[in-house]
């Protein structure tokens, strides 16, 4: 997966696809991987394979946001604006949620560390 990521950064999209694929061969439901291939279809002016993509990716990963984002952009570039708004709120809430549900655990400190040696 980083490899497809690396080279979509670098706008080298056949690449990209290519090891997005290798990928797949391995884990064939990697969310994260199916995200990105979207998102280069998206790039490249596909936004109905990607649909399918994302559709695929928030099967494998519902609680993903970025994913129902980016179908969001999808349904934008399909003239859909009502599932485009559909998809982009339920972005935000699951987005929310997780939110919450990482200040409601013991993770995060309670007060603010201390920095350097204590003084005697």
């Amino acid at each position: 997966h980083l490899l497809a990521q690396l080279s979509a950064d670098e706008k080298r999209y056949d690449e990209a696809l290519y090891w997005a694929f290798r990928t797949l061969l391995i884990d064939r439901f990697h969310a994260p991987t199916l995200m990105l291939m979207a998102l280069v279809y998206l790039e490249r002016g596909d936004p109905s394979h990607a649909r399918e993509l994302l559709q695929h990716a928030i099967f494998n990963n519902p609680r993903a946001p970025e994913a129902h984002l980016y179908l969001s952009m999808a349904h934008r570039a399909l003239g859909n604006p009502d599932q485009a708004e559909r998809s982009k709120d339920r972005a935000v809430r699951i987005a929310r949620a997780h939110a919450d549900e990482w200040a409601s655990t013991d993770l995060l400190p309670v007060e603010r560390p201390r920095i350097g040696l204590a003084k005697d």
